[in-house]
């Protein structure tokens, strides 16, 4: 499908009047989905909307969502249900959306239990961006620990580390955040950082001693930037864990 073979995806949705559209859009997609119906919750709206600011040149996004959704709902019998998907997988993809509820906090967490359990590897995504307003610091940090993989923008990183960067971060600042990083409990991960104009302009890889590898991320020049970021991180995902591969191998 792409970048990677196989995507198998679990989801959970409400019913009202939207699901038949919901299932027919998602049945569409080049995916295997295990898709949940929970018939005591409605599906809540997302909507997107981007500011006048000049960085980045389009605007800042802003995705502005109903709760409880959902997603928020993902049980931990639903994650020992469909226990093959993190057991007989390559990666397995959770971002913090997750963890703004209890139930679907505890779900992940065993998700997360289950891959290691089985020796697949895990990617954690700290979104929203605010997500260390929204949870504390110290529980983002947690869920970063528990990813061989972890995305994060650096503007929040420097938040939970105690510094402030400026606007936007450059690549003189990132040095700061770094060494943050080195004393840090996450010193042992892979990280990827998202930084510069729009906070997406730029990456850095951050690998336990070794130099930090940074680059243009082609957001700014790009005409399509709505998923860009996902199918970027897609590739990074896939191009990090085929050179860990070959580094076993040899």
């Amino acid at each position: 499908m792409g970048i990677f073979e196989n995507v198998r995806v679990l989801a959970k949705i409400g019913v009202d009047d939207v699901s038949p559209l919901l299932i027919t859009a998602i049945n569409q997609m080049t995916a295997e989905w295990r898709l949940i119906t929970d018939s005591g919750m409605r599906n809540e709206p997302i909507v997107l909307i981007r500011d006048a600011s000049a960085s980045p040149p389009d605007g800042v996004r802003l995705l502005i969502s109903g709760s409880p959704a959902p997603y928020h709902g993902l049980s931990e019998s639903d994650v020992a249900d469909n226990r093959d998907l993190f057991t007989e997988s390559d990666v397995v993809f959770v971002d913090g959306y997750s963890l703004l509820s209890e139930a679907s906090n505890l779900a992940v967490s065993k998700a997360i239990e289950t891959a290691r359990s089985a020796g697949t590897r895990v990617c954690v995504d700290a979104v929203p961006h605010d997500i260390d307003k929204r949870i504390g610091g110290f529980a983002v940090l947690e869920f970063l620990k528990k990813g061989d993989v972890a995305i994060i923008e650096a503007r929040t990183l420097c938040r939970i580390m105690g510094i402030t960067p400026p606007s936007p971060l450059n690549d003189e600042f990132l040095s700061t955040l770094v060494v943050k990083i080195d004393e840090s409990k996450i010193k042992d991960k892979i990280l990827i950082l998202r930084y510069g104009e729009g906070d997406i302009s730029r990456t850095a890889i951050y690998r336990p001693s070794q130099k930090l590898v940074r680059y243009d991320t082609g957001y700014l020049e790009a005409d399509q930037k709505a998923g860009y970021g996902d199918l970027l991180a897609a590739r990074e995902i896939a191009d990090i864990m085929t050179s860990d591969d070959r580094q076993i191998s040899e």
